[in-house]
């Protein structure tokens, strides 16, 4: 398992007075038998929270199609760097969601390989009284090195060869509902799913299994961008009130169920998540919770910009100007400013 580090405090009460598949949310038991409005049945671009009925396991199941495809679309990185990042954004949707409150998740990696650096972040929108209900917004970009890419020749690659040694960092900041709260694990592994489950074990000391897929895939429509990825995670208490024998075998069971599920089923856009749910755990009995959506969304702007570069010193204004005009283009969402440097004299 990978070595961790943790830094930062404890949450404040009010980020925890909820967790994120309590009870009093809104849920349903799948019935495949049942009305189509009974549950909502989605596709993409969505995050689904559920329990398993008397196993003790929760778990999140997500998809993102038209959101990652358009963030990938916007930076032309080649497959094996777009691969990373769809997988970087899937996880930042995926653990974002279970905000509880407004606040922002950034997921950070960075290694000393051909790929320097990938971020992903989701931004939670929430209501007058700070809760999320709806979702929120995702945006990423990654660094990488084109000669030292292309002497890897064409691949297949793993994490460790697109990024080499180094860490992936967590950062939770939920503004006056807690404090910030950030977490590094080192990236090890052929991908980033296992610093993903050392991040739950030392955050939440939860044992959790997850699988996630970031692939380009041709319905007939051309080819485009889609990841999805499946969460389980061991509720505690189970082995003290069954016994430990008893909640191992539910925890293995949920496991063994889980491992079945194909790669073209989690990016297929014919099969609803819910289905995905059903084929899976439907002899047990699959209860899921009201979906969290998942939109594409940059926070930079022409007056947040403009504002920074008024910071800097007139004589480093002069210098980045190009023809008495200063250019800037966000990393995220590839938008170029412009400002004529008269504006700031």
């Amino acid at each position: 398992m990978a070595r961790a580090r943790w830094c930062g405090t404890k949450r404040k009460t009010a980020s925890t007075c909820k967790r994120p598949f309590s009870c009093g949310a809104s849920a349903s038991l799948i019935d495949m038998s049942s009305e189509l409005e009974a549950v909502e049945r989605v596709n993409a671009d969505v995050v689904v929270p559920f329990t398993i009925e008397g196993r003790d396991v929760r778990g999140r199941i997500a998809r993102l199609d038209e959101v990652v495809d358009d963030i990938i679309a916007r930076h032309d990185y080649p497959d094996a760097v777009s691969a990373l990042l769809g997988e970087a954004l899937l996880y930042a949707a995926l653990l974002g969601s279970m905000m509880k409150f407004e606040g922002i998740f950034t997921l950070q990696a960075s290694g000393d390989g051909p790929v320097s650096v990938v971020v992903a972040d989701y931004a939670a929108a929430a209501g007058a009284d700070g809760s999320v209900s709806i979702g929120g917004v995702v945006r990423g970009y990654a660094r990488y090195d084109e000669a030292r890419l292309a002497a890897l020749g064409d691949g297949p690659f793993d994490l460790g060869m697109l990024m080499g040694q180094g860490r992936l960092v967590f950062t939770l900041d939920q503004g006056q509902y807690a404090e910030r709260y950030q977490g590094i694990v080192e990236l090890t592994g052929a991908s980033l799913d296992r610093a993903v489950r050392a991040y739950f074990l030392n955050s939440e000391q939860l044992p959790s299994e997850i699988i996630a897929h970031c692939a380009k895939v041709d319905d007939g429509n051309g080819p485009r961008w889609r990841a999805a990825c499946l969460l389980i995670q061991h509720l505690p208490g189970g082995g003290k009130i069954r016994g430990d024998d008893v909640a191992e075998e539910n925890w293995q069971h949920v496991r063994a169920l889980m491992q079945s599920v194909r790669r073209d089923e989690m990016l297929d856009p014919a099969l609803s998540l819910h289905d995905i749910l059903y084929r899976l755990f439907h002899e047990d009995g699959v209860r899921v919770f009201a979906p969290s959506h998942v939109a594409l969304g940059c926070r930079c702007s022409e007056d947040r910009l403009r504002l920074i570069i008024s910071s800097f010193s007139e004589e480093e204004r002069s210098d980045m100007a190009e023809e008495n005009v200063i250019s800037a283009t966000c990393e995220f969402c590839k938008t170029e400013y412009r400002f004529l440097l008269s504006e700031f004299n």
